[in-house]
């Protein structure tokens, strides 16, 4: 790593870990050739970014204070850029009171789907009497959008679950859809033999927005029940998420199960 990345990584250190009002007031102190005053009345975190980006600053030869104002502005403002362009809710399944602001699980689900345009991604344990997302499925293959399960079966489980859920997400255009199960032979075994299960669930559209829940792909999770759940959109944990199915796949953890 370079002096100059060093300096840039503390300047977003410094931008995302203290607060705006203290930032403005830092580059303000910097513009002037204040570095002293560019420090005053932190304390904490604060303090010790500060000290870090002095520090980092102190290693670069010919980089001026108000050079490192503006790459503090700059940091500041993609910072804070791309936290506008997030966004975060809970989602909830079960009675509500009648002011909640949560949104619905399976609204949520739905919406997922119906906006993904290029990809989406879904992992359930449990999967049935869920005609609305399997509506909007085969409304998304019919635009092209690409089609990924990994689901826990009768088979993969051994007798976990007592059905396919398959069935109860796809009616049509089976050929289009990749399958992945997690095959037992593939699972650690504790002292009494019993396996692990495929026990996650959650939905990712275009790799940028994603849906956690408690939730199963099931009628009674998404009426009935109380699940909770967490929305992020245009987050880098949809990516992440991804990534990380995608290397079970290619490890070759997760296999694809052929459908007729």
């Amino acid at each position: 790593m370079t002096t100059k990345t060093a300096l840039l990584d503390a300047c977003v250190a410094y931008a995302s870990d203290v607060s705006q009002g203290a930032v403005t007031q830092t580059i303000k102190a910097l513009e002037e050739g204040a570095l002293e005053r560019a420090g005053l009345h932190l304390g904490g975190i604060a303090r010790q970014r500060f000290d870090d980006l002095v520090h980092a600053w102190k290693r670069c030869e010919g980089i001026s204070l108000l050079s490192v104002a503006e790459m503090l502005r700059g940091a500041s403002h993609a910072l804070t850029v791309e936290r506008s362009r997030q966004r975060v809710e809970l989602v909830w399944s079960g009675p509500s009171p009648a002011s909640t602001t949560l949104r619905s699980t399976g609204p949520a689900i739905r919406e997922l789907i119906e906006n993904a345009r290029k990809s989406i991604y879904l992992v359930t344990f449990a999967a049935y009497r869920v005609p609305d997302i399997a509506e909007a499925l085969e409304a998304a293959m019919l635009r092209g959008v690409r089609v990924v399960f990994v689901l826990e079966s009768e088979e993969a489980a051994g007798g976990k679950v007592d059905f396919d859920p398959f069935p109860h997400l796809v009616k049509d255009n089976r050929d289009k859809v990749e399958i992945y199960t997690w095959p037992p032979e593939l699972r650690e075994r504790n002292e009494n033999g019993k396996t692990g299960t495929l026990h996650a669930k959650f939905a990712v559209a275009d790799r940028k927005n994603i849906l956690v829940s408690s939730a199963n792909f099931t009628g009674a999770a998404l009426n009935l029940n109380i699940e909770l759940g967490v929305l992020l959109e245009g987050h880098q944990i949809a990516e992440d998420a991804v990534r990380q199915l995608d290397a079970l796949i290619q490890r070759g953890v997760l296999q694809r199960t052929p459908r007729s």
